[in-house]
């Protein structure tokens, strides 16, 4: 229902811009405008006579009114025009005359039966106005005591001096509210926007609400031939119809910034039921945490829908979902990260692939490209056996259940990867290829049992036959590593360590998102891998990655030891790792405890 809603509005909201637009012209060049609209009149009349002399069938009388009618308005408009222009004519009686006989014969045509009484109605209607709009002496007539105004609009002009008198800024205010209308009216029409059709369209539930004439409907499709008019044939002057068109000018008139207006407070709802379908908005508890909860929601939502859309840009390194406070409130928004330097076209090709205008969005450059930190040998270093230069960390000793004796290790797939293993992880058939060096005693001493590399992590499980040439993690730092736990926003800006191996110290670094995705080379791949969801970290003091090469399969924790993510690639600023979950999982192993 949402949807169509919204379908409605901005197609009410594109018409008022049109309405409005016109009207603006109209305002500013009225006399302009109302010879535009006598050329326009005496065409109307001109394709009268036209259609008339073509036509057989129709009475003598028939033919007789319209020359008449044209010849009379035609006198009509000479008249008030001389008297406007050069004062030949001072009374009004003559002026009175011409009017009433003028608009009786107009009524009397439009009460003929002939098809072809709109063209003079109308032009009669237009050319009388737009006579009038020019300016002329006489410009009232008198019914009894009351004087009648036939200038209807002496105030529409951008730069007319509304009088001190509440009266008259009144009557400004009417005629510009009467010309909206019908601007909108004609606009309405024009477009087929029948109110009530649309409306119809909008209970069906549809998000293809349509408006237009149908090829070869419009009414006046032959004005400019000399067929005879379209709605001869089969346009009947439907009384339901016109109120429709009406009642859409009418709505036009409340011009464009109130759809625009709506059309947010709509987008708005849209995006504020999706978040009240999420269960976690129960535990909101004012108004203020639900529309930040809601804010947050359409942030996250963003980001998980357009991430690999926003990868695929040239220049934009990666995306993640970041938060700042703001007046004692958190606000999140989404970080693009371009790997040079910033220019005003990324927003802009940024909002038009997420097509959305209100999502906060910041922009930060020369990230540079992201990398995998797999090194050169150091004392506790893993290796694949086969591929000794390309050298990592240990993250943590794991166990599995059902085999507790047995000693396993967790690291990334690209530290013991060997060419013959195979990313969706196919290990090698030669057992030797499988094989890995643990450590600094430089013969193998573990075996690859299992690795993936899929969209949100990359690890290998190592199988130890012996583990005495390293130092467990948790005896590196004197603290025991405890369950993994699931990041969330309320984590960000938050410590987190990871103890370098490498360095054989712990370097202490800031969360920065729970939320990020990038692209990187991967050995072996032609072309870049994209991934999500990762962790972001970086040195705030420094504004630098906490890990070098070498440090690929380390762990990341919190400040009480809760295991949060292995560590495996960095940029020029930041570090990134992967939520530890997900191997521990797959593998079906837990982080063993002393």
């Amino acid at each position: 229902m949402l949807d169509s809603a919204i379908a409605l509005t901005v197609i009410l909201f594109v018409l008022s811009i049109v309405s409005e637009k016109f009207i603006q012209l109209i305002r500013s060049y009225p006399h302009t405008f109302s010879i535009i609209l006598i050329a326009i009149a005496a065409f109307f009349f001109y394709r009268a006579i036209i259609l008339f002399s073509y036509v057989f069938g129709n009475s003598v009388f028939d033919l007789l009114i319209i020359y008449i009618l044209n010849l009379t308005l035609l006198a009509f408009s000479f008249v008030f025009l001389s008297a406007h222009r050069w004062n030949w004519i001072y009374g009004t009686k003559l002026s009175r005359f011409l009017f009433i006989v003028a608009w009786i014969l107009i009524l009397i045509w439009a009460l003929c039966e002939s098809a072809y009484s709109l063209y003079p109605f109308v032009g009669g209607i237009i050319l009388f106005s737009s006579l009038i709009s020019l300016g002329m002496r006489h410009d009232t007539i008198s019914i009894g005591s009351k004087r009648v105004d036939l200038k209807f609009f002496k105030r529409i002009k951008k730069d007319f001096v509304v009088r001190k008198e509440v009266e008259d800024k009144e009557k400004k205010e009417n005629e510009i509210t009467v010309l909206s209308i019908l601007i909108g009216v004609v606009i309405a029409f024009a477009f087929k926007a029948n109110f009530f059709k649309l409306i119809k369209d909008f209970e069906k539930n549809s998000q293809k609400i349509t408006i237009g004439w149908e090829e070869g409907e419009f009414p006046l499709k032959n004005i400019f031939s000399n067929q005879k008019p379209y709605f001869e044939e089969s346009w009947t002057f439907d009384p339901i119809f016109l109120i429709g068109i009406f009642l859409t000018g009418f709505f036009l008139s409340f011009g464009s910034k109130f759809f625009h207006d709506l059309l947010d407070r709509l987008y708005y709802a849209k995006k504020a039921n999706q978040a009240l379908n999420d269960p976690e908005i129960l535990n909101q508890t004012s108004a203020a945490k639900v529309s930040e909860f809601v804010e947050s929601y359409n942030v996250e939502k963003t980001y998980h829908k357009y991430k690999s859309l926003l990868l695929n840009e040239p220049g934009i390194m990666g995306v993640s979902i970041q938060r700042k406070e703001l007046v004692n409130r958190w606000v999140d928004y989404l970080m693009i990260s371009l790997e040079g330097n910033h220019n005003g076209s990324f927003e802009e090709k940024v909002r038009s692939i997420i097509r959305d205008f209100e999502i906060p969005i910041q922009f930060e450059s020369n990230v540079g490209k992201v990398e995998l930190t797999s090194g050169i040998s150091f004392k506790d270093s893993i290796e694949n056996a086969s591929t000794p230069k390309n050298k990592g960390s240990i993250a943590i000793e794991v166990y599995k259940e059902d085999k507790p004796n047995i000693k396993y290790l967790l690291t990334c797939f690209h530290v013991v990867k060997h060419p013959n293993h195979n990313w969706s992880g196919q290990l090698s058939n030669n057992p030797l290829d499988n094989r890995v060096i643990i450590g600094s005693g430089g013969k193998d001493n573990g075996t690859v049992i299992n690795a993936l590399r899929s969209s949100v992590w990359e690890c290998a499980l190592i199988e130890v036959d012996e583990f005495n040439s390293i130092s467990p993690l948790q005896n590196l730092i004197n603290m025991v590593i405890k369950e993994p736990r699931v990041l969330d926003k309320k984590d960000l800006s938050q410590d987190a360590f990871m103890f370098s191996r490498k360095k054989n110290s712990n370097q202490k670094g800031e969360l920065l998102s729970h939320s990020c995705s990038f692209e990187l080379d991967f050995p072996g791949d032609t072309n870049p891998f994209q991934m999500y969801d990762l962790i972001k970290v970086w040195n705030k003091q420094n504004q630098s990655p906490i890990q070098d090469f070498g440090d690929s399969g380390n762990l990341l924790y919190d400040d009480n030891g809760f295991a949060l993510g292995i560590v495996f690639a960095k940029s020029n600023q930041f570090t990134y790792a992967m939520n530890i979950n997900f191997p521990l999982n797959y593998f079906n192993v837990k982080i063993r405890k002393p």
